[in-house]
């Protein structure tokens, strides 16, 4: 259901429920308060829609639970819109002091039926069932079919869940440390370092680079398929990235590009 731009009707849903969806493309927000002032929330966020997305959305779906306090998730849809600017302009977005925004493209609402968003790591993760626990403690696993999956790299390692979730939280936690958030406002990151036998820069500038570690591939390749892809459009382009720009030793630099993650180790 779409309302009109000017007064976009509130609908509270259960969690896991999502409601059905058109072919817009879509924004699911992770961080919002924890409230049963719901509908003050809803109002709030309609308000404000300028300033946090660039433009008011025209549905506004906010997650509840069973006690119908607010969960923190939101479902939203915008009219003559460039969801690409939506997402710069909302991801990170810091509503106080307490609440900083994370917003991803969604083809349809999520199902969190499925899927879990993990905050602290800022990724998706699959909610397992009993069945497929089981076959993995047997070293079964079936993968998923996935729309235009990537092609298998060569050099690139796939990390465990642990490996996976640790990367993520590293990263995300001096991000906002640091106060950075895009490569055009890295705020306090680290800009230059020495690490792998080269001096290693900060690149100033929206990117298409990722680390070129093996394990931080693998990395990419299962956050990009998570997420339908939308890391490779939106999420790593404004990643903080380092490019190897003079070597120490006189055989080549090993990596020429590199996450924080590497370059600090």
């Amino acid at each position: 259901m779409i309302t009109s731009r000017s007064s976009p009707e509130l609908r509270s849903i259960s969690e896991g429920i999502p409601p059905v969806h058109n072919k817009e493309n879509m924004v699911f927000m992770n961080g919002l308060p924890k409230t049963k002032r719901i509908k003050l929330l809803h109002e709030s966020m309609f308000v404000n829609g300028e300033k946090i997305f660039g433009k008011k959305p025209s549905l506004i779906n906010i997650y509840e639970d069973s006690n119908h306090v607010s969960t923190g998730k939101g479902y939203f849809e915008f009219e003559d819109h460039n969801i690409k600017d939506i997402i710069q302009k909302s991801n990170g977005y810091k509503l106080d002091k307490k609440h900083i925004l994370l917003t991803t493209q969604c083809k349809k609402c999520p199902s969190l039926t499925k899927y879990t968003y993990l905050e602290s790591y800022g990724a998706w993760r699959r909610i397992w069932t009993e069945e497929e626990l089981d076959n993995m403690s047997l070293g079964i696993v079936q993968e998923p079919e996935i729309e235009n999956a990537c092609e298998i790299v060569v050099d690139m390692i796939m990390p465990t869940q642990e490996e996976y979730l640790g990367y993520w939280k590293k990263l995300t936690d001096y991000i906002y440390t640091c106060n950075y958030s895009s490569p055009t406002s890295p705020g306090s990151i680290l800009e230059r370092v020495e690490s792998h036998d080269a001096i290693y820069e900060l690149v100033r500038n929206k990117h298409s680079y990722i680390c070129n570690n093996p394990l931080c591939v693998g990395i990419f390749h299962k956050k990009n398929s998570e997420d339908g892809g939308a890391s490779k459009k939106y999420t790593y382009p404004i990643l903080p990235i380092y490019e190897a720009t003079e070597s120490l030793i006189r055989s080549r630099v090993e990596y020429d590009y590199l996450c924080y993650n590497c370059v600090s180790n």
